[in-house]
């Protein structure tokens, strides 16, 4: 018995002729699991067994001792943490065989799934859709992903659309610096010079032609390669949310380097989902 991480675990470490590796024994029984916890504790309603392991985030569940979950589904075991909940959570049905924790603290998720927020274009969207690393499909042009963390990434300015009065739009990042002004006051071509000073603040990009207006009119997300230049990159140009959805790429350079030295440090790296697992 020790100290692991802060618990008090029942610690084992085996070695063989390739490597030492450590178990875990359970604390009401006599199963061993390791840190990868391929294996649930019986008789562990609280699941202790997931305190001091690989823990990220802030707590979701506050009725566990350590905040989290570990599930069994499918034959599959998977740790469900805080900060990265999958589809299952609170999704009306029961999916994990050992616990019913998913369907737990479901109110605040289900207020966010009808509350509606409006955003700075008088567009509408759902709250829970708000900065949750996936650009919505309804609006195309990634607004809803537009300020997360007090981070800003674009901008506003008066555009002018068909023949109505200049109205206030946003600008995702893959369209600033790309030689088509859209910003009635030209904000979205500014200091967009590549020179020996600014250098190391620019990298190689294609020079997509998304056809903005009409996304904004018809939600049509064509978008329409030229030529490789060297493109200015911004601390609201990096690191944006990428759409996936959009028939082009929607990050401004080709070997992703927008993508680095992010200011939001929850943006270091990229989540993807895996047979619908996140």
């Amino acid at each position: 018995l020790r100290e692991w991480n802060g618990f008090l675990k029942y610690v084992c470490h085996y070695k063989d002729k390739c490597s030492t590796k450590t178990f875990f024994r359970c604390f009401n029984s006599n199963i061993f699991y390791d840190e990868n916890l391929s294996i649930i504790c019986p008789d562990d309603p609280k699941f202790y067994q997931i305190c001091g392991m690989n823990q990220n985030g802030p707590l979701r569940w506050e009725s566990l001792l350590c905040g989290d979950f570990i599930c069994s589904m499918h034959y599959n075991i998977y740790q469900i943490e805080g900060s990265h909940l999958p589809h299952i959570h609170c999704n009306g049905k029961f999916d994990c065989d050992n616990t019913r924790v998913d369907e737990s603290q479901c109110e605040d998720v289900n207020e966010n799934a009808t509350k509606l927020v409006t955003l700075r274009t008088n567009r509408q969207i759902t709250k829970r859709d708000i900065c949750d690393g996936i650009c919505d499909e309804k609006l195309m042009d990634c607004e809803d992903e537009a300020e997360c963390n007090g981070y800003f990434y674009g901008i506003y300015c008066k555009v002018k659309l068909n023949r109505l009065n200049p109205q206030m739009w946003y600008v995702p990042p893959y369209d600033i610096c790309n030689g088509d002004p859209f910003c009635i006051g030209g904000e979205d071509e500014q200091n967009c010079q590549v020179s020996e000073d600014n250098i190391h603040e620019s990298c190689l990009g294609i020079d997509y032609h998304f056809d903005i207006i009409s996304m904004a009119l018809h939600n049509n997300s064509m978008a329409y390669p030229g030529k490789t230049k060297r493109i200015r990159l911004f601390n609201f140009t990096r690191c944006s949310t990428i759409n996936i959805d959009l028939q082009k790429g929607s990050h401004a350079c080709t070997d992703f380097m927008d993508q680095t030295n992010c200011s939001d440090a929850s943006r270091v790296g990229v989540r993807c989902n895996i047979n619908s697992f996140e």
